[in-house]
């Protein structure tokens, strides 16, 4: 990327001739004066990213064929084309490329999403315009996706130019009242987190993150009980509240970590809501406390740090030590053949060992899990995830140092198990090879 200054905001004419343009539309006040045509004023967004590649690529040979001795020759074989009969490769256009690794890699029909889930968005993407937000984000998303996997920085600067196409058109969408509350909507904000994770390359970018998520929150709130009115609303809802809490995906968990922020009320309460109505409120009911629910506990309790609103050390490892008691509880009523799952050793790798290249070439301590689908290896990992971050709390805060017995013991526990706890995350590594949720193991890793 290269800064060419600040864009103009003026008219073309204005521009042309170097003066300050009012920007008033339909047409400036200099064009009315003038009695010329206004041409209009251009969409920033088409502008703001440049394809540098073409210039970098030949300012690079420049600057080689100059740095190069006079008398430099290489010899290169000559090469004879064999005749052949077979075709040549005909290479789809980046974009439709940029689709097929979008819905290869981000998309499945698996558990917590219905069966449908990928045919509507599929769907969805055919049956919308060039410049709807979602197909946007889609496109972008999945070059940024490519560059990442096969390290093309002119695909990135694709990936970006679409990205900006798809903020315009997002914005645009918000304005109509109708629009603003579809399904469509929630989904191309939640896909526009997805990007901003996808492109997640430091801390800085954090802000733009975390906004869409916090996007996401408001228009849950703005559409309201009328949301659960659909199978596609409550799924929705639910992937909103999967980036709260670990139970599906741990993205706005960190999220949320990242500024200590306690969980969104509009959320729990909706959270709440939609629980007590469920037909399935039984079955969490039955279990003795819902993951989620303890992960909204966590976030206050690390909020409540933050703020002091909690300043007792032995307050603090005592709320702590609970958490991560009903997370023990948890992890014990998992017995039935939906969450559970087995190690198994393998003989190429020995105990010692750290990483091993094996059939699955993710191999950890000579150890592999095996789970029932891709989505029980994520909540596992996201299980361990929640408990590594309780008992580091308790292991901050475990109240007076000369204080011996229980605490000793407790904090010398804790520290166990978050080494334990950590090499558990990388075993289950290999689980999540070359699916589409392996981007939910960067931020266990």
């Amino acid at each position: 990327m290269v800064y060419y200054g600040a864009l103009s905001r003026g008219c073309q004419q204005c521009r042309q001739r170097k003066v300050k343009c009012d920007q008033r539309k339909p047409a400036c006040l200099r064009c009315e004066k003038a009695k010329t045509k206004c041409p209009g004023f251009r969409n920033l967004g088409d502008v703001m990213f440049r394809d540098e590649s073409r210039r970098i690529i030949a300012k690079a040979k420049l600057e080689y064929g100059q740095s190069k001795p006079p008398d430099a020759t290489i010899n290169l074989p000559v090469c004879v084309p064999c005749p052949s009969t077979m075709p040549r490769t005909i290479t789809p256009p980046i974009r439709e490329q940029a689709v097929s690794f979008f819905f290869a890699k981000y998309v499945w029909d698996g558990p917590p999403f219905t069966p449908g889930y990928s045919g509507w968005l599929a769907d969805t993407y055919r049956q919308n315009t060039p410049n709807c937000a979602m197909r946007a984000t889609i496109e972008a998303a999945g070059m940024a996706g490519l560059s990442n996997v096969y390290y093309a920085p002119h695909v990135a600067a694709q990936s970006r130019a679409q990205y900006g196409r798809a903020l315009a058109a997002l914005k645009q969408t918000l304005n109509d009242p109708v629009t603003s509350i579809a399904d469509t909507t929630l989904n191309t904000v939640l896909l526009m987190g997805l990007f901003e994770f996808v492109t997640f390359d430091s801390w800085d970018r954090k802000r733009a993150w975390a906004a869409h998520i916090d996007g996401a929150n408001a228009l849950v709130q703005l559409r309201g009980q009328a949301q659960f009115q659909s199978e596609r609303g409550n799924q929705l809802f639910s992937q909103v509240c999967s980036q709260i809490s670990p139970w599906n995906s741990a993205k706005q968990l960190y999220a949320c970590m990242q500024h200590d922020l306690a969980a969104p009320e509009a959320i729990v309460q909706i959270a709440d809501e939609l629980k007590a109505a469920s037909e399935q409120a039984k079955e969490y009911q039955d279990r003795p406390r819902h993951m989620r629910n303890i992960c909204f506990r966590f976030l206050h309790l690390r909020s409540a740090i933050r703020s002091r609103e909690i300043t007792d050390p032995e307050s603090i490892f005592q709320a702590a030590a609970q958490l991560d008691r009903d997370l023990e509880v948890w992890r014990k009523k998992q017995l039935e053949p939906a969450f559970s799952y087995i190690t198994i050793p393998t003989a190429a790798a020995t105990v010692d060992s750290d990483c091993t290249d094996t059939r699955s070439n993710m191999v950890f301590l000579g150890r592999r899990h095996i789970y029932v689908n891709p989505w029980t290896a994520q909540t596992w990992s996201n299980w361990r995830t929640m408990r590594i971050l309780t008992n580091q709390i308790i292991i901050y805060h475990h109240g007076d140092k000369q204080q011996q017995g229980q605490t000793a013991n407790a904090v010398t526990a804790a520290a166990r198990l978050v080494h334990h706890l950590c090499d558990e995350i990388c075993v289950s590594v290999s689980s999540f090879e070359n699916g589409p949720r392996t981007v939910c193991l960067i931020w266990p890793l």
